[in-house]
C-alpha cells in the first residue's frame, strides 16, 4: 500500500547559532549554514522514507530554481516516489530558520509555490496503489480545498489523515470544520488544538473533537510527549529523552512515525510510542530528518 503525501514542501536554510539580540546589531557570525528539506509534508514523507518498509509518494509545488531541485534531490535520497509539481509561476517556497544556541527556532517563510497547491493537483497524480492519504499543513495551504480532497479520498475508500499547523487567515474551524467529517486521523499540536477549539486540556479538546467521526486523534505536547485517544481509550505517551541539537520538524518526525506504525498495523498506543522514537532521532540532529534512519 503507498501513503500519498500531500501538502507544504519547503527548503530550509539553517543558520545556527543566532542569538536572540541579532535583530538588534548590523552583523552577527553564526558557525554553520545548512540546506536542509522542511515543510510538514515534505518533512514527513522523507522521514517515512527513511525509516523503510513502507511505500510512500509525495505531491507538492516547487519551483524551476536551485531549491525546488534541492527538494527534489532530497525525495530521491529519501526512497520517497516522487510526484512533484514543477511550478513555472512561483520560487520554491523557502524558510530561513534561526536556531538559537539552546536549540529553539525561529522561521522567516517565504510560501508562494505551497499557496498556489490546489485539490485539482493532487487529484491529478498518480494514485495507483494508494490506500492513504495525508495532508501536511493542511491550514497553510491557501488554495487547496480540503474538504474536496478527502471528501473525493473517501469515496475512494481511502484511509486520511492531516495534521494543520498555524492558521494565517485566523479561521480555524471555519476552515478545518467541514473537513473533519472526512478525516480518518487527526494530529495537532496542543498549540492548534487549542486554537480550533478555544480548549486547553487534551481531555477537553477530545471531547469537543468527537463529534466529527475520527477514528484516532494524537495531540502533540512537545516535551511533554503526546496524548492518543480512539476516543474510547487514552493513551499519554512520554518523549524520549534525547540531546536536543535541533527542534525543526520535531513534530512532523512524529507524524512520520505514527503513520509508520499505522502503515504498519500497530495500535494507536504503539503509533504513539514510534512517533516518540523517531521525534527524538529527529531533534538529535540539525535538519528536519536528518537523524532519521531505518528502524
Amino acid at each position: 500500500m503507498v501513503l500519498l503525501c500531500a501538502g507544504l514542501a519547503v527548503c530550509d536554510v539553517i543558520a545556527s547559532p543566532v542569538a536572540r539580540t541579532a535583530m538588534e546589531v548590523d552583523t552577527t557570525r553564526i558557525d554553520s549554514l545548512t540546506m536542509a528539506s522542511g515543510g510538514d509534508a515534505l518533512n514527513t514523507a522523507c522521514a517515512i522514507g527513511k525509516l523503510g518498509g513502507q511505500s510512500v509518494r509525495l505531491c507538492a509545488r516547487v519551483g524551476e530554481d536551485a531549491f525546488g531541485r534541492f527538494v527534489a534531490d532530497q525525495v530521491a535520497a529519501s526512497g520517497v516516489e516522487s510526484a512533484l509539481i514543477v511550478d513555472g509561476d512561483n520560487a520554491t517556497s523557502t524558510s530561513l530558520i534561526l536556531v538559537e544556541p539552546g536549540g529553539e527556532r525561529h522561521i522567516v517563510y517565504y510560501g508562494a509555490c505551497n499557496d498556489a497547491l490546489s485539490a485539482s493537483d493532487v487529484l491529478g497524480v498518480d494514485w495507483s496503489g494508494v490506500g492513504h492519504l495525508h495532508i501536511g499543513s493542511a491550514l497553510a495551504l491557501m488554495g487547496l480545498d480540503l474538504t474536496e480532497l478527502l471528501r473525493e479520498a473517501k469515496r475512494r475508500n481511502i484511509v486520511t489523515s492531516m495534521d494543520v499547523t498555524y492558521d494565517p487567515t485566523g479561521r480555524w474551524m471555519q476552515t478545518l470544520e467541514p473537513a473533519l467529517a472526512y478525516c480518518d486521523y487527526f494530529l495537532p499540536s496542543l498549540e492548534e488544538a487549542h486554537a480550533l477549539t478555544g480548549e486547553t486540556r487534551p481531555e477537553r479538546i477530545a471531547a469537543a473533537l468527537s463529534g466529527f467521526g475520527i477514528k484516532g486523534l494524537a495531540i502533540k505536547l512537545g516535551a511533554e510527549g503526546s496524548f492518543i485517544t480512539d476516543f474510547s481509550q487514552v493513551w499519554r505517551v512520554s518523549a524520549r529523552p534525547v540531546n536536543v541539537v535541533d527542534t525543526t520538524g520535531a513534530g512532523d518526525c512524529f507524524v512520520a512515525g505514527f503513520l509508520h506504525g499505522l502503515l504498519a498495523g500497530l495500535p494507536l498506543n504503539e503509533c504513539g510510542n514510534r512517533g516518540a522514537q523517531v521525534a527524538a532521532m529527529g531533534i538529535a540532529q540539525f535538519g528536519a530528518t536528518t537523524g532519521i534512519g531505518r528502524l
